[in-house]
């Protein structure tokens, strides 16, 4: 994921905020996003590799977006998408929004920084945002 995806996520997040899109609706596609992260890694890095890189980029960004540390890892099952898309809700639009790029920024730079930034852009390359149109849908809801 480039960091002009990061930035288009972001940007994406936002215009929706704008748009009236509510918290729930805002988390889930965050949620969307960090699952397909999930999905594009874990055969390479392993869930606990991605467990892993996940509580290092929350660490990072809770430093500067202190309501993201609330978000509680559990121990090698995955990561925290629940407890995720919970803390999101709680926050409004314009503050899921910020936190969402925001994590996708510390991602980028963290996982730029142990494999190099064209792999990386290589790897995340298939993540986006999902439509909007049928929140419904999304993997969150599916459960």
């Amino acid at each position: 994921m480039p960091r002009e995806l990061s930035e288009h996520i972001g940007d994406v997040l936002t215009q929706r905020a704008q748009n009236g899109a509510d918290s729930a609706c805002l988390a889930a596609e965050v949620v969307g996003v960090w699952r397909q992260i999930e999905g594009v890694l874990a055969p390479i890095l392993g869930r606990r590799g991605v467990t892993t890189l996940f509580k290092r980029t929350l660490s990072l960004t809770a430093a500067r977006l202190p309501w993201l540390a609330v978000v509680d890892q559990p121990s090698s099952t995955g990561i925290a998408l629940d407890a995720l898309r919970l803390a999101c809700a709680a926050q409004t639009p314009a503050v899921i929004a910020e936190g969402g790029q925001a994590l996708l920024e510390s991602f980028h730079a963290l996982l730029s920084s142990l494999i190099g930034a064209s792999l990386t852009a290589q790897l995340l390359s298939p993540v986006t945002v999902t439509p909007l149109h049928d929140a419904s849908r999304t993997p969150d809801h599916e459960q």
